[in-house]
Order: structure tokens, then C-alpha cells, then sequence
């Protein structure tokens, strides 16, 4: 088996010399095998082996057998080795998620951390489960191709292995392992395809399915690289990354081939979040829709924490982001400290207000108008403006539309008020009754970083 996952290995250039290996080793046979293939291997491919184990805490009995098992399998190997602890269940309750899912983005967030690649041990049939998985939810061509033997950080050198090769290969060094018995739980899906799904598969067809899906895979594996090459090249003119946002050209989207365009918005999802988990053929559907219609304001929410948003043009892809309130009061005349923006706003009365005395930190306004106290603060419902360049009054949210203020930097914006009334938007606009006249007493607000 050595000189087999060698030659996959080296078929897709998953190690380079010099190369940290951490291998998730589970405790299960596939793992145990992977861990022991890959340290023969070791000193013949240069690189460096070690392993983690992940602790779910589903089942606190076996879990700690699975977490000792690993550790003195390693011991025995010479191999490093650390674990982690994380109550999944936990996580699937704040997450709103299936446990699969929860245990999933556990693992995989967990691996992102590790300084190296992670090697996986997916084989043959795990592939055939992922093809069916992906079919029945609904996917693209791309789905069809199933599991990746590299996926950036992530190897899989037992990919082209069957699982009765892995089981000979242990007992011929005689090499234990631990049994899941979460894996006859056919309330998984993935168990439920794998113990009842493929077996009847077989029986209807009267053979065995597993090697025609995996033809299935091979064939559209070609396709799928050249219209992802291609759709790679318009997402270098369509996709904008932005601090934490990625920017979709709607205009650009809109013109290209369906097939094109669909992959293009998988790669804006891989872009803001590093990969298309959960999200399925359904999702980019609804996606492409939305970017075409191209109506401000108009948006969807996608797994994992995800939202997409259509302003001006671009479609924004997100994550929401608890809004936090700001509100000081103003005292006239006084001053307050913005500890959030690390402002220092002051009010002082002044007499016989002259157009020249304005300074590009200070704001002036008409002091009859006010008398009593301002608040500095974020925006809140109610909130209207007479707008000096205008007429008559607009909602807040009116006017930011008409302006095409980002909708993202709304809420960062800070306003002078007097109850719901506006008498400053940031960096924007005056309320035309507040406006300072000349010759008469006006209030000066000066703004200053501390």
C-alpha cells in the first residue's frame, strides 16, 4: 500500500520537502492507517509527522477511550501528538445546525489554526458517499466530482484507496483501532447512505454501484477544471475583496454564460469565507437571481452565518454584525468623550456668527434653535433631517438611499440631535433649520481626536 499512496501523492504534489504533516487521527481505522502509511513514509518524502485528535464530547464514555487510544498509538509510533476539547452539542445549539454540520465546522476551524498541512483519511467509498450526498441535496457539476485530494491546506492521500485494502493493511502490521458507534446511527445522513442507501443501490442493479459513480466523477472532473478556469478569469474582473465584505459587479455578472456565472458566485462565497460548505445548488440559484435583479436593498441569508445584500450595482456578501448603540448627551455649554470613536466633542456659546470664522473641526449652528441639551449618537428609528441642500424633511433612511450612503457605514456614522431631529450627519449634511445666521448668537461644536 506504501508505494500506492506514494504514487497519489506524488500524482497531485500534496507534500513538498520539508513539509509539517498533521494527520487527523480519529482512532478509526481509516486514520490509524492513514498515520501509520504516512510515518513509513516520513523520512522517504522529507517531511515532518504529527497528529491531532478532536474530542467532541458526544459520547463522554468512548470519546475518552478514543482520546487515550490516540495518545498511546502515538507514543508508540514516536509521533507528536496534541488534542482538543469542544462540546459540539453546544456549538450546534448556537449555531443552528445539524450535529454532522456542527462536528464539521468544529473540526475544520480547529485544523485552520495548525501551522502546516492536515492530512485526512478519506478513501474510496467515503468519495462515492460524498458523490450521493451531493446529488441528493442538490448541486452543480461540481458536487458530482465529490472530494478533492487537494483542497488547499487540506490532503487526502488514502482517497484512491478501498476501505477493504485499509482493513488488510492493519491487520497485516497488526494495528488496533477504535470502533465509532456513532457510525451505525443511521440518523447521520452520511451513515444512512453508507449502511442503507448503497447496499440497495447494489441489490437493484445487481452490482456493484461504487465504481461507475466513481467513473461518473472521473469524467466530469475535466469539464468541471476548465469551466472553473474560466470562471476564474471573469471573477478576477467581478469580484472585489473589501476589509470583511466581497463586492460582486452585477452589471459585469449579468452578461456572462449561467454556467460561468454560477461558479464565479461559488467563488465569491470561497473568497469571503475560504470554502462553499453547506452551501448548495439551491443557494447559488436563489444568488444569481438576486445579483441579476440588482435592486437595492434586496438580499438573502446563506449557511454559515452568511448574508448577501444588493446596493447600488454590487451584491455585498457579509456577516451580520451586532449593531452597537451609541449615545452621549451634550451638554450646552459643555463637553463628552466618544470612547467608542475616540472623540472629543465641546459646545460653546458664541455671540454674532460670521461665515469666515469656520474651521474644518468645528460645526456651527443657530443657538435659538436649540437652547437645551444634544446628544451624539448613532441613528435610531424616527430619526428625520430637513436637509440644508433641499427641501422639506426626509426619513434618515430616505435620505442615506438617495444618497447611496453605503449601507455598511450607515450605523458607523455619528449624528447631532435634538430628539429625533438632526441637526449634523457626519461628514454629510446640516439641518437646514439649525443653520447658523450671520450676525446672530450660534452654538460651535468642536471635534478633536484625543
Amino acid at each position: 500500500m506504501e508505494k500506492l499512496v506514494k504514487a497519489y501523492i506524488l500524482k497531485y504534489n500534496m507534500i513538498e520537502k520539508g513539509d509539517t504533516i498533521w494527520v487527523a487521527l480519529s482512532g478509526g481505522s481509516d486514520s490509524v492507517c492513514l498515520l501509520h502509511v504516512l510515518q513509513k513514509l516520513s523520512k522517504e518524502l522529507e517531511v515532518s509527522i504529527k497528529a491531532i485528535h478532536i474530542n467532541h464530547q458526544i459520547r463522554p464514555k468512548e470519546a475518552k477511550n478514543d482520546q487515550f487510544f490516540c495518545e498511546e498509538l502515538c507514543k508508540k509510533l514516536d509521533i507528536p501528538f496534541i488534542f482538543k476539547s469542544i462540546n459540539v452539542k453546544d456549538y450546534q445549539k448556537k449555531h443552528k445546525m445539524t450535529l454532522e454540520q456542527a462536528g464539521r465546522n468544529v473540526r475544520y476551524e480547529i485544523f485552520s489554526l495548525l501551522d502546516g498541512k492536515v492530512a485526512l483519511g478519506h478513501h474510496q467509498e467515503d468519495q462515492v458517499e460524498t458523490i450521493i450526498m451531493n446529488l441528493l441535496r442538490g448541486t452543480s457539476g461540481d458536487g458530482l466530482v465529490g472530494i478533492k485530494p487537494v483542497n488547499g491546506k487540506y490532503i487526502r492521500p488514502l482517497l484512491d484507496t478501498k476501505k477493504k485494502d485499509i482493513l488488510v493493511y492493519l491487520n497485516k502490521h497488526n494495528l488496533t483501532y477504535q470502533t465509532d458507534s456513532t457510525n451505525l446511527d443511521n440518523q447521520f445522513s452520511r451513515n444512512a447512505i453508507r449502511n442503507r442507501v448503497l447496499p440497495l443501490l447494489d441489490e437493484v442493479m445487481k452490482k456493484d454501484v461504487k465504481s461507475n459513480i466513481l467513473k461518473l466523477s472521473e469524467l466530469i472532473s475535466n469539464d468541471m477544471d476548465y469551466l472553473n478556469q474560466q470562471a476564474s478569469k471573469e471573477a478576477k474582473k467581478i469580484l472585489v475583496k473589501n476589509n470583511n465584505l466581497v463586492l460582486i459587479d452585477n452589471n459585469k455578472l449579468s452578461i456572462l454564460n449561467k454556467a460561468i456565472s454560477s461558479r464565479v458566485l461559488r467563488q465569491a462565497i470561497i473568497l469571503f469565507k475560504g470554502n462553499v460548505i453547506d452551501v448548495e445548488a439551491i443557494h447559488i440559484e436563489q444568488l444569481l437571481k438576486i445579483c441579476h435583479e440588482n435592486q437595492t436593498g434586496k438580499g438573502m441569508d446563506l449557511p454559515g452565518q452568511v448574508s448577501v445584500l444588493v446596493q447600488f450595482g454590487y451584491t455585498y456578501i457579509y456577516t451580520p454584525k451586532d449593531i452597537k448603540k451609541i449615545d452621549y448627551e451634550l451638554t450646552i455649554p459643555g463637553e463628552v468623550y466618544i470612547k467608542e470613536k475616540n472623540l472629543f466633542y465641546s459646545a460653546t456659546i458664541c455671540e454674532d456668527y460670521n461665515i469666515e470664522k469656520n474651521e474644518s473641526n468645528s460645526y456651527c449652528f443657530f443657538y435659538n434653535n436649540i437652547k437645551e441639551s444634544l446628544h451624539i449618537r448613532s441613528r435610531q428609528d424616527g430619526d428625520l433631517i430637513y436637509p440644508a441642500k433641499g427641501n422639506g424633511h426626509k426619513k434618515l433612511k430616505k435620505y442615506y438611499i438617495d444618497k447611496k450612503i453605503d449601507r455598511f457605514k450607515r450605523n458607523d456614522l455619528l449624528l447631532i440631535t435634538k430628539g429625533n431631529n438632526i441637526l449634523y450627519i457626519q461628514d454629510h449634511e446640516y439641518g437646514k433649520e439649525y443653520l447658523p445666521q450671520k450676525g446672530k448668537k450660534y452654538l460651535k461644536i468642536t471635534v478633536e481626536e484625543r
